[in-house]
C-alpha cells in the first residue's frame, strides 16, 4: 500500500505538524523571535540581575536552537506531504 493510500499516515502527518507549529509559536512568543520579549535591564546590575541576564541569554540561545530544529522538521513533513500528493512514498 502507498502511503497516498493511507489516511491516518496523512492524519498523523498534519497533527505532528500543527502541535510543531504551535511548539514554535510557543518559544517565539508569536514574534517569530525566540528571544525573551522583556529582557533584563542591565544597566544599574548587581551580581543577581546579571546572572538573570545570562540565564535569559542561555534560554534564548536554547530557544533558538529548538526552534531551528523544529522549523526542519516542519520541512520534513512538508516535503512528505507533497511527496504524497505527487503519488510518491514518504520515505526518503
Amino acid at each position: 500500500m502507498s502511503q497516498r493510500d493511507n489516511p491516518a499516515t496523512r492524519s498523523e502527518l498534519l497533527a505532528e505538524r500543527a502541535r510543531i507549529e504551535r511548539e514554535i509559536a510557543e518559544y517565539t512568543s508569536g514574534d517569530d523571535s525566540p528571544f525573551p520579549s522583556t529582557p533584563h535591564d542591565t544597566t544599574d546590575a548587581d551580581v543577581g540581575d546579571e546572572a538573570d541576564a545570562a540565564d535569559d541569554l542561555e534560554d534564548a540561545s536554547r530557544n533558538e536552537a529548538l526552534v531551528t530544529v523544529l522549523r526542519d522538521r516542519l520541512a520534513e513533513i512538508d516535503a512528505q506531504l507533497a511527496r504524497m500528493d505527487a503519488g510518491g512514498t514518504s520515505h526518503q
